[in-house]
């Protein structure tokens, strides 16, 4: 579990150093189904988690830019207030910050040694 999460916070870096970090993130899908793996989003991104009511995100994406496109929503923002609804928001644990932390580096500085070693290990 630690190892994708920490992956989602390498790519949530990438996408955050050129804009303001969320007031909240908002999850949808397969790894929403366990409590325990979405907490651990929140305690290691220290931002609330959000978990949307409807897994079924492509085609609710699909529905709300078709509402736009037909008219019946001004713009975007409002069809997505209009059609989406909160769901269960999970609250970052203050005091599991430092211990991820920790974990995180450890994890990036395997990932930075495993870098070299992935062109061997593709070879064989």
């Amino acid at each position: 579990y630690e190892g994708v999460v920490f992956t989602h916070m390498i790519q949530l870096s990438h996408l955050l150093a050129n804009r303001k970090r969320p007031e909240k993130i908002r999850v949808a899908g397969g790894a929403t189904g366990s409590r325990v793996w979405m907490q651990m989003y929140a305690d290691a991104l220290q931002i609330p988690v959000e978990i949307e009511e409807n897994c079924e995100m492509g085609p609710k994406g699909v529905a709300i830019a078709s509402a736009v496109a037909a008219g019946i929503y001004s713009d975007i923002h409002e069809a997505v207030r209009s059609m989406t609804r909160p769901g269960v928001l999970i609250q970052p644990r203050a005091e599991y910050a430092g211990v991820y932390s920790r974990k995180f580096e450890r994890f990036r500085k395997i990932m930075e040694v495993m870098d070299g070693a992935w062109p061997v290990l593709r070879d064989q």
